[in-house]
């Protein structure tokens, strides 16, 4: 089976420019979507500041490509401890 790759215009709104600081997330899933909840923590009170639902193939793919882009940082600048 041939692998297929479509370019894909992507939108990238300016109010995303700045992103969101998160320094948790808490992951749910049920049998067809995993849940991310980024969540920005100073104790004593925290707030959501973003929810990311995806499918399970999607949640395995971004894990492959964290694990990957991981060992490029390590590589260049030493082990995350």
């Amino acid at each position: 089976m041939a692998n297929l790759v479509r370019e894909v215009d992507i939108a990238f709104p300016k109010e995303l420019y700045s992103g969101k600081f998160a320094n948790s997330v808490t992951v749910s899933h049920s049998q067809n979507e995993f849940i991310l909840d980024f969540t920005f923590v100073a104790a004593p009170v925290g707030s959501i500041v973003s929810r990311v639902i995806l499918t399970p193939r999607s949640i395995r793919n971004i894990l492959s490509v964290l694990e990957d882009n991981i060992e490029r940082y390590e590589d260049t600048y030493g082990e995350i401890k």
